[in-house]
């Protein structure tokens, strides 16, 4: 029997996908209150939370689809798990192009140097997608 996981790793684990997370939908909010259209209230800042929303979300269900897995792999099941996948795929990459484009450019605006300011969205999103793969390996 393997040794059990100490409670302390996937409860970090946890910790660091809500607090990338949070980074994430921060980042976009800040931004679109910085740079969006005036006369929209608080619209700008809600559609702005969307893309890394989503992004965790599909990231998630993914992960979630293939721990429940408990049918028997047919053609027709394949068919059904290699959609969801590239539609999770696609999902998740224009998610991520979207929340990618406006944490870059709130690095800009903070200060960062252009040539690096790529780099700041990157740990961010990359930091949600290995905590969730952290999270499915564990469990």
């Amino acid at each position: 029997m393997p040794d059990a996981i100490p409670r302390t790793t996937i409860g970090f684990c946890w910790f660091w996908l809500v607090f990338a997370s949070l980074l994430s939908v921060l980042g976009n909010i800040i931004h679109a209150l910085l740079k969006g259209p005036t006369g929209y209230g608080v619209l700008p800042a809600i559609m702005a939370a969307v893309p890394p929303v989503i992004l965790l979300g599909s990231t998630h269900f993914l992960g979630l689809l293939i721990k429940s897995r408990r049918h028997r792999v047919t053609r027709a099941t394949l068919a059904v798990y290699l959609a969801f996948l590239t539609l999770t795929v696609a999902i998740a990459g224009g998610a991520f192009w979207l929340s990618f484009d406006a944490l870059r450019d709130l690095a800009v605006i903070l200060g960062t140097d252009p040539n690096n300011a790529g780099v700041f969205p990157l740990i961010i999103d990359f930091s949600i997608t290995a905590s969730t793969l952290a999270l499915l390996y564990l469990t």
